[in-house]
């Protein structure tokens, strides 16, 4: 009997989603909004994972928190963070960590390209839809403000690290690039 997802993908996105999980609580406080390394792991789940394995975990990961477990940041859930000034980056998460992923295992130019380039696309994704949803509640100048320059070169060096470590779990499991 064939099954939708096999036993080694699933647990290649419970291994992830249980990681996106323990970087929400792994935090820096540089201000109002912590820098976590819960995005660092979703962004390394869409570099390792191909698309369709993405989309389960990071649709398991929020669901997760939207029905109540604690797996946000500072161990927070429920309806109220998607619907909040910070919800756009939660929702964000869906369509970057999709295309980047599309782009690491679809865009087969060389793995650097392919990592560098998913990585890019994840931020961008992430920044445009997080800082889109925030200018209503605070205007463009404070969104901006709060929700990217203290953020983006500590995910910029997340993003390198991820890169780097995707290619060594692509070697050591995957058996390509």
């Amino acid at each position: 009997m064939k099954t939708f997802f096999s036993i080694r993908e699933t647990s290649f996105c419970a291994v992830f989603v249980a990681f996106i999980t323990a970087g929400a609580y792994i935090s820096f406080p540089i201000g109002p909004i912590p820098i976590v390394l819960q995005n660092f792991f979703i962004l390394l789940a869409a570099l390792f994972l191909k698309p369709r394995l993405m989309l389960l975990t990071i649709c398991v990961y929020l669901f997760a928190g939207l029905i109540g477990l604690p797996v946000f940041s500072g161990g927070k859930s429920g309806i109220v963070h998607f619907l909040g000034p910070t919800g756009g980056f939660l929702i964000a998460y869906i369509p970057a960590s999709f295309f980047a992923s599309l782009f690491r295992h679809y865009i087969k130019f060389n793995f650097y390209f392919s990592s560098i380039g998913a990585s890019l696309i994840f931020i961008t994704i992430v920044y445009a839809i997080g800082i889109a949803w925030m200018i209503p509640s605070f205007g463009i100048n404070k969104a901006i403000a709060f929700g990217l320059i203290p953020f983006i070169i500590p995910d910029l060096l997340k993003a390198a690290a991820a890169v780097i470590i995707d290619k060594t779990l692509s070697n050591k499991f995957l058996n390509h690039d």
